[in-house]
């Protein structure tokens, strides 16, 4: 199907989901009414597998925006709602890219964790493995090495650590 008919496929879907949200066939959605006509247009959606808007308040706030486009009249009339469309649809791309790379943050974050935490045992193992082969396991003890320095005529004493391995 061409661009064109497809537009107008949809733009007739909505034209047909407004007509039926507004109760009082005023041609002019209230915000109740306008509600009613956003949660059919995301269900819709959500049925063709597209991305959706589901904060709370984005009803009313979808609501306010088309209603400053005629400021003359309190209401969302279908030509007020084509008019605004196009930056509603740059806003629900922006949403849904926010939406994604916070999941794909969590995603990574957690992938991330769970493999480092995997490596760690597993070279805490191979390590262990190891040094029991050897036989060199039984105790592991830390000692220190001093050693004064004279730096600028201050005396400092530096701690040098050596692991000393008992068995």
């Amino acid at each position: 199907m061409a661009q064109p008919e497809l537009m107008a496929m949809t733009l007739a879907k909505y034209l047909i989901k407004f007509n039926a949200a507004d109760v009082n066939s005023n041609r002019m959605l209230s915000e109740k009414e306008y509600t009613v006509f956003f949660k059919s247009l995301n269900e819709a959606a959500a049925a063709d597998g597209k991305f959706v808007d589901r904060r709370e308040h984005a009803p009313k706030e979808e609501f306010d925006a088309f209603n400053l486009i005629s400021p003359d009249s309190d209401g969302v009339t279908y030509a007020d709602f084509g008019k605004g469309a196009g930056v509603m649809v740059a806003k629900m791309g922006m949403l849904k890219t926010e939406y994604e790379a916070k999941h794909m943050a969590s995603k990574i974050v957690a992938e991330g964790s769970d493999m480092a935490n995997g490596m760690v045992a597993e070279g805490t193992k191979k390590a262990t493995g190891m040094m029991m082969q050897a036989g060199v396991i039984a105790a592991v003890e830390t000692e220190y090495d001093e050693e004064e320095v004279e730096i600028n005529g201050h005396i400092m004493i530096i701690k040098h650590k050596r692991d000393k391995l008992e068995k």
